[in-house]
């Protein structure tokens, strides 16, 4: 029986050393959404798009993802994005692996860009294309992006990834959708454009997998052990 109560001790003193030790390796995703109706809208999709219809842009992004810049002390770049789903009427389009750079005072600016590519649009490792989404009037899906600019210098205190995203701090603001046009003059990027939206941000923290694997490694092991000693008890 000394052995069964002992083996309860440990089980006693794992399972708040286990969760503890886990308690801070956490992921933490965060949500931030944009809605606002289309400002501008390129003659080529105007078919299928008209100012005022309503932008609804959800990205998911990893709020501790490393600067991949960190020796750039005014200016971030982070491959943080995991998913990003836009609306507009009855179109969608979505995608992953996309990019923030961030400015603080970089030639007189405070600067947010964030941008998702299609796979014909990607540069290559580590800028990767995913976006997907229905051709437009015959042309391409080419890329998603959201600007947010400040010329008062006064948005952003660091370059580090933002936690959230206040447009009313910004006096250029721009979420847009772009399709590829090739014309016998050039390629172009082909817009849709909102400029007036709002935004709204969401934490979900999450212990990363590791971390998970860890506290089920430790309570197993625990759990076979009391049930080797009370079998033997």
């Amino acid at each position: 029986m000394k052995a069964v109560r002992d083996c309860a001790k440990l089980v006693g003193v794992l399972v708040p050393v286990v969760l503890f030790a886990c308690s801070g390796v956490y992921a933490e995703p965060i949500t931030v959404t944009f809605d606002g109706p289309l400002t501008s809208v390129e003659t080529s999709l105007s078919s299928h798009f008209a100012v005022g219809d309503l932008m609804h842009v959800s990205i998911t992004y990893e709020s501790t993802t490393l600067d991949w810049w960190a020796a750039d002390p005014s200016s971030g770049l982070y491959l943080a994005i995991t998913s990003l789903d836009v609306s507009v009427g009855s179109y969608t389009a979505s995608g992953s692996d996309g990019s923030f750079i961030i400015h603080d005072n970089d030639s007189g600016r405070d600067y947010v860009s964030g941008q998702v590519l299609s796979a014909a649009a990607s540069m290559g490792s580590p800028f990767t294309g995913t976006l997907t989404g229905p051709d437009v009037a015959g042309l391409p899906l080419w890329m998603f992006d959201v600007g947010l600019s400040d010329s008062t210098q006064t948005a952003l205190s660091s370059d580090a990834l933002p936690t959230s995203f206040d447009p009313s701090r910004f006096d250029y603001r721009q979420l847009s959708l772009a399709w590829r046009h090739e014309t016998d003059h050039g390629t172009y990027n082909d817009r849709i454009v909102a400029t007036d939206f709002t935004s709204t941000s969401s934490f979900h923290p999450v212990p990363v997998p590791g971390a998970l694997l860890l506290a089920g490694l430790g309570l197993g092991m625990a759990s076979r052990l009391c049930h080797r000693t009370r079998r033997s008890a």
